[in-house]
């Protein structure tokens, strides 16, 4: 007689793998299902291992706040109750600010240091009764999980000193600085966005119906980011203040109201990927240490070497001083070279100049990278440059030839480090790209020998989708 299958008597083991097929609400289900099965889905960890990981980025059992607990079921539970509510998004913000926090940890440990704890539920309740309309989804678990950022600076401007401190350097959303401006965006707590909110409604004449939220700004407010809660997309203010660029793409689908949790996961992406440093924002001042917006990564910067030369541009486009409000449209762009340079859309470059070592030149002898002649060079001046900056159909907008840089006629020695430089710019589009050389003479101007030109690869001038 044929024997018939008995799920009762199927192993713990093979329980195991089907229940970690599924959600929670079917494993209570199933547990409601017989005796041997609530068992299963009870003290089986490596379910509830695995829901705490896919939910909520958790890998070990502790709660949202961070006290152990006794196993992944207790944690999952825990979590649930803080931030079900959340659905996915929960999920996702997590996840961010897990990448955030190791970065941070890592490479920047007083910006971790300055991350405060999660807000409640209560206090983002208060802040909505307070602003008169309702915070998104998006921004609130996101501000659940961190609210916002405790900085020395904001406590001495708190109890009205007005003297800079390290602390306006650790803006958790990076900065730059070239010429007199300067940006070092930091996350607002809840307790400032709400302040900082109701005077920019107040001073920039918002109308009644306008749902921006004033998230993240530098210490001066030369750069603003908005949640709009209509819509949970970004904007980042323009050169009037009022006027915003869009920071991240429309929602893909209808209604998803996630656009900050979609820039937020960007960012947290670009950290974790090392798009961006730390360094001086101000490369006179060595205890200016932030994070550099200054990409560091291609393709978003260009590299070159000739005859030993390392150039490097790292292009940024600065959103705070572009202009869009007017039918004369300016985009405002920096690049940083080591040399850099930008034209209102508004473009800052930097750009970095550097001569190898007399090895890393002898390794590339015989290129075009390597040096002349085969003997490594000990030491080169730059004399002029020479730009080329096109528009979106690469046709020649504007040519540029001058003597030195930003003043500067940086003498480079084999191995020393490198020199570097920020400059601006600004274009009538969006889109378009620069490239360009930098005549250098052998030993220095007041001994000089052999000059030649040193390439500046192409580098672009396309205003992001995704700003920062």
């Amino acid at each position: 007689m044929e024997e018939v299958p008995n799920i009762e008597v199927l192993s713990a083991e093979c329980l195991s793998c089907i229940f970690s097929f599924l959600d929670p609400r079917d494993l209570a289900a199933a547990a409601c299902t017989q005796r041997g099965w609530r068992l299963a889905v009870g003290q089986e960890e490596g379910i509830w291992r695995g829901l705490c990981e896919a939910h909520f980025a958790l890998s070990a059992a502790a709660s949202p706040d961070r006290q152990p607990l006794p196993g992944f079921k207790a944690a999952y539970g825990s979590w649930q109750l803080s931030f079900g509510k959340y659905g996915e998004m929960a999920g996702r913000a997590l996840r961010a600010w897990r990448q955030v926090e190791d970065w941070a940890q890592q490479h920047f440990p007083a910006v971790a240091a300055s991350l405060r704890p999660g807000a409640s539920e209560d206090a983002l309740d208060a802040v909505q009764a307070e602003l008169g309309f309702r915070l998104c989804p998006a921004l609130r678990v996101i501000y659940r999980v961190h609210d916002g950022q405790a900085l020395e600076f904001d406590r001495q401007v708190d109890n009205q000193r007005t003297a800079m401190h390290d602390s306006v350097f650790h803006g958790l959303f990076g900065g730059y600085s070239f010429y007199n401006h300067m940006v070092s965006t930091r996350m607002l707590p809840l307790r400032r966005l709400l302040r900082w909110t109701r005077t920019a409604h107040s001073t920039l004449g918002f109308g009644p119906e306008d749902r921006r939220v004033l998230f993240a700004a530098s210490h001066n407010f030369n750069k603003m980011l908005y949640c709009d809660c209509r819509d949970g997309l970004v904007r980042i203010a323009t050169v009037d203040k009022v006027t915003c660029l869009q920071a991240v793409p429309a929602d893909s689908q209808a209604g998803a109201c996630d656009g900050v949790l979609r820039w937020f996961e960007e960012y947290a992406a670009a950290l974790a990927a090392g798009r961006f440093g730390v360094e001086p924002l101000e490369s006179e001042y060595a205890e200016s240490r932030g994070i550099s917006l200054f990409p560091q990564l291609p393709p978003w910067r260009s590299e070159a070497v000739t005859e030993g030369v390392r150039v490097c541009a790292c292009p940024l486009f600065v959103p705070e001083l572009t202009q869009v409000s007017n039918v004369e449209r300016s985009y405002f762009f920096s690049y940083r070279q080591a040399l850099p340079f930008l034209y209102a859309w508004k473009w800052q470059t930097a750009i970095r100049f550097a001569l190898l070592s007399e090895e890393e030149q002898l390794q590339l002898q015989g290129s075009l990278a390597g040096p002349k002649g085969g003997a490594p060079l000990h030491s080169v001046q730059l004399r002029s440059r020479h730009w080329l900056i096109r528009d979106a159909s690469g046709a020649v907008d504007s040519e540029v030839r001058g003597e030195a840089v930003v003043g500067h006629y940086p003498l480079l020695r084999a191995g020393a480090p490198a020199f570097a430089y920020q400059s601006c710019t600004h274009q009538k589009e969006a889109a378009g790209s620069m490239e360009g050389s930098f005549r250098f003479v052998e030993g220095s101007l007041q001994q000089p020998g052999r000059e030649f030109d040193v390439a500046c690869a192409q580098f672009n001038l396309s205003v992001p989708e995704v700003m920062f």
